[in-house]
């Protein structure tokens, strides 16, 4: 993730996505690009197509979910 700071929201960062696998869609639709770690030197050095084809579902058994009660986001009033 890249972040910088903000004059009005503060620090912001950016995050690669992708679309969820179908084991996660009850929890969100997207998902973030998680790399494994014998490819992050690819994404780091390697040519843009190269490190582009690291941009894919990371595999559903290999992940662990734990759910909260609590929601990881607060959604903004639509009248604002």
């Amino acid at each position: 993730m890249a972040d910088r700071r903000t004059v009005t929201r503060g620090n912001a960062y950016t995050g690669v996505m992708v679309d969820a696998t179908e084991e996660l869609w009850d929890i969100h639709d997207r998902m973030p690009v998680i790399l494994h770690p014998d490819d992050h030197d690819a994404w780091l050095n390697a040519p843009a197509e190269e490190a582009m084809a690291l941009v894919r579902k990371y595999p559903a058994d290999r992940l662990t979910v734990e759910r909260t009660a609590d929601p990881w986001f607060k959604k903004q009033n639509a009248q604002s």
